[in-house]
């Protein structure tokens, strides 16, 4: 195996590791950082607390099963470039975003909003939750994981292999790498997974 098929099954575990821990575990317990402060902290936090801290497995989660269309205001200003959006139109649409958050936060109960406040205030791309990911896994618990059968929580990983009876890492031959097929599920993870 090359160093970047190693590199993208490392990434591809580390999303797999993050969606299947989210389902049994919150951190209530975590304070609301300051707006400054909050990637300090979400670093200090997960060296205490291993690869993947409480609030970082329950924004994963939050993120990977929130439901987006084309035209939201952030599904837009992700297509910034693509779209080649003026600086106005940015402005708008992120003074539209800020004004949503807020009127969704003025539905919620007092125990509902302090739940939300466990985890950092502030906006998060699944690339930028990648990255910091990444950064926290080491080489030795990253290649247990590869050695472990996981049902995968990312709905891409799952399309990509195509079967729900195998594990994401068992079938993958060395008679199978220089297939088209093969070719062309490592390019389709390089975009899914890739660095921005």
């Amino acid at each position: 195996m090359t160093r970047t098929h190693l590199t993208l099954a490392a990434a591809i575990v580390a999303l797999v590791f993050v969606g299947l821990t989210a389902y049994g575990q919150t951190d209530t317990s975590t304070t609301r950082p300051s707006e400054t402060d909050t990637e300090r902290s979400a670093n200090a936090s997960s060296s205490q607390q291993g690869p993947m801290n409480g609030s970082m497995m329950v924004r994963s989660r939050m993120m990977s099963q929130t439901e987006i269309s084309p035209s939201d205001p952030a599904a837009i200003l992700a297509q910034r470039e693509r779209l080649e959006l003026s600086e106005d139109q940015v402005a708008e649409l992120e003074r539209i975003a800020r004004s949503a958050r807020e009127q969704a936060r003025n539905v919620l109960k007092e125990g509902q909003i302090e739940e939300i406040d466990t985890l950092p205030n502030k906006t998060d791309s699944m690339v930028q939750m990648h990255h910091r990911m990444m950064k926290q896994m080491n080489a030795g618990e990253s290649s247990q994981w590869m050695n472990e059968d996981f049902d995968c929580a990312c709905p891409m990983h799952n399309m990509m292999h195509g079967s729900e009876e195998r594990g994401p890492w068992k079938s993958h031959s060395s008679s199978d790498d220089d297939s088209g097929q093969s070719k062309a599920h490592r390019r389709m993870m390089k975009r899914h997974c890739a660095c921005q």
